[in-house]
């Protein structure tokens, strides 16, 4: 679920940083908002990518026991 999100954000900030690189020169402050989204999306993608792999490494099987 969580990597399904940071996937989703990934995108998110990339779309919000070519939107930066495009407004940056017409319009500063507009450029700066989509810079925060970006860094925003980032930044939860990171976080996303973290707690999933958390679970991962928590609810792997243990090694096998020999019989």
């Amino acid at each position: 679920m969580t990597g399904f999100l940071a996937g989703g954000r990934v995108i998110s900030a990339l779309q919000s940083w070519q939107e930066y690189r495009v407004w940056r020169e017409r319009d500063p402050s507009a450029a700066d908002a989509y810079l925060t989204f970006a860094r925003i999306d980032a930044v939860v993608a990171l976080l996303s990518l973290s707690i999933a792999g958390l679970v991962w490494w928590l609810l792997r099987p243990g090694p096998a026991k020999p019989l």
